[in-house]
């Protein structure tokens, strides 16, 4: 499989998921109202943002979009939603100033990097809604929202970071897994050449021993 079609696959998944949750979480808003409002689709773009860069943006749309579909939004939902989702792609800017290592390493930083996604996704919900509300709060009511989502985003950043190969940059893990496996392979190629050498020695052996009993 080439990477290409891996990554498909992978962001596929990343945002089938995300979708259908968002559905479900559109679902329940609009049934019981804002008070209910649990998503992990920040910190599932936010995962997939390391993974993949940019890539992880598109997660974040297709998340939004279910949200919409699922609590039957208006236009002006559809756009400072899926305009405010684009705004995550700041959160790049993380890769210019550190190694994805550190990242991926670093529960601390792992946070600041999830809380800044957070951050930036709902300053782009609030710049686009100022074209339709003129109401400065909205940007705290967003935040204070999300602050529950945020928790929950620290705990799964967490857990996937223990997983081997979660939460880190898919190239360069798959670099160093065919490094791995390349080096496992001439091992076991050497393993087997020294099991081979030294079934020929005892051969030679009992050869020479043989020889010797007949003399």
């Amino acid at each position: 499989m080439t990477l290409n079609k891996f990554r498909i696959i992978d962001i596929s998944i990343f945002c089938g998921l995300a979708f259908f949750l968002e559905v479900v979480n559109g679902i329940a808003v609009g049934i019981v109202g804002e008070v209910f409002y649990l998503s992990i689709s920040v910190v599932l773009s936010t995962i997939a943002l390391l993974r993949w860069g940019w890539y992880g943006i598109i997660v974040c749309f297709f998340a939004s979009f279910g949200y919409l579909l699922g609590n039957g939004g208006q236009a002006k939902h559809y756009a400072i939603y899926l305009i405010g989702s684009v705004f995550l792609g700041a959160n790049l800017l993380w890769f210019k100033i550190l190694q994805k290592d550190t990242l991926s390493k670093n529960f601390f930083v792992a946070c600041l990097f999830l809380v800044s996604a957070f951050l930036f996704v709902n300053l782009g919900r609030y710049l686009v809604a100022l074209m339709f509300v003129r109401d400065f709060a909205i940007f705290i009511d967003l935040i204070a929202a999300d602050s529950l989502n945020l928790v929950i985003g620290i705990f799964i950043i967490f857990i996937a970071q223990r997983q081997k190969g979660l939460f880190v940059d898919q190239r360069d893990y798959l670099v160093q897994l065919s490094a791995k496996n390349q080096n496992d392979s001439e091992a076991t190629d050497l393993k087997i050449l020294d099991e081979l050498a030294d079934c020929v020695d005892i051969t030679l052996y009992k050869f020479d021993s043989d020889d010797l009993d007949n003399l």
